[in-house]
Order: C-alpha cells, then structure tokens, then sequence
C-alpha cells in the first residue's frame, strides 16, 4: 500500500480505535460495578511455596467465579489487542509524518497522544495470572476453554518484545497444558507466523 493510503486508512483506523475504546473503558467499568464484591483479587499462587521453581508470577487471580474470569479475560484480551494496535498506528503515523507523507490530502491531521493506551502489557501479564484460576479440576473443560484464546492473545503481544521472554515461555507451556486437558479444537490455537 502506498504511504498517502496508509496514512488515510491509519487516520480512519485510529478514530475507530479511539471511539472503541471509549466504549470498551464503558464497559469495563460498568462490570467492575456490577456488584459490591471485587470481582478478582490476587492469592499466593500455588507454585510459590516451591522455592526451587523459577517463579514467573508469584501472584495468581482468583475470581468470584468463572463467568466473571471469562467476561474480564474477554475484557484484557480486547484491551490488550485494541491498545497495541493503537500504539501500532500511532507510531506509523509518526513515521509517515515524520517523512512529510502526512497532512497532503484535504483532511487535517489530529494525532491524540495515546494516554493509558501505551499500557498493553498489564492486560496481557492479567490474563497469564489467570491460569491457574482456570485451569482449577472443578471447572472440567470450561476452565481450559475460557483461557485458551486470551492466552493467545497474551503470548502474540508479548513475543515481539525480548523484556518479556520468560512470561511468553511461561505462556506457552501453560498453552500446552490447556491444550492437553482440553478438547483437541484447543490445539488450533496456534501460533501466528506473523
């Protein structure tokens, strides 16, 4: 795609972006509100008290039950993907302005500096801290069914950045275990080439 298209589509994808995310904070605290007990918290995680193990996340979320770590895992699986993405045009537009390519045809350019939009590792680190929620027997296969597309999702915005190495490998023994105790549609999620 030539560089006046991108910077045409990339302006129309990050307005997009910006009014979705609107919505998505919206929602995200209208479920953070839905009741008057918290709807996750943090627990020593089971694999703490084994001090010889490399400890990832010393923390694990419990939740106050499995819808409630399904809709928040669909939450910081939106968040992470919509906020990465986000930074992704922003720093092409920056580019494309940067070599002049920016602001030739008749709409004018507003950038809006990304605020907590830059913050797309935290969602993602939360939906590894809820493995081991849902990975819990009593949950069967919905557990593993709820976690294995956040976790993904999680392991393919992490592994481009080499700071997070340790937390993509966790993910993707943990990936690996899901897979094994689930139905074998699980093993589809794959990881991308790209």
């Amino acid at each position: 795609m030539e560089p006046k298209l991108q910077a045409i589509v990339a302006t129309d994808l990050l307005s997009k972006c910006w009014e979705l995310d609107h919505e998505l904070k919206l929602l995200y605290d209208q479920v953070l509100n839905s009741t008057e007990q918290p709807l996750y918290w943090t627990e020593l995680a089971s694999n703490a008290a084994h001090l010889e193990e490399e400890i990832i996340f010393p923390l694990a979320f419990h939740f106050l039950d499995l819808e409630s770590a399904n809709t928040l895992l669909i939450t910081w699986s939106t968040q992470a993907i919509l906020w990465h993405g986000m930074i992704q045009l922003h720093q092409l537009m920056q580019h494309l302005e940067s070599v002049g390519l920016v602001g030739q045809d008749t709409r004018p350019l507003i950038l809006r500096e990304p605020g907590h939009q830059r913050d797309y590792v935290p969602p993602a680190l939360n939906i590894f801290q809820s493995v081991e929620y849902c990975t819990r027997e009593e949950f069967l296969d919905l557990g593993p069914k709820s976690i294995a597309a956040p976790l993904r999702v999680a392991i393919d915005i992490l592994r481009a950045y080499p700071a997070y190495d340790r937390e993509v490998l966790w993910g993707r023994r943990m990936l690996q275990k899901v897979q094994a105790r689930s139905l074998r549609i699980l093993n589809f999620y794959v990881e991308s080439k790209y």
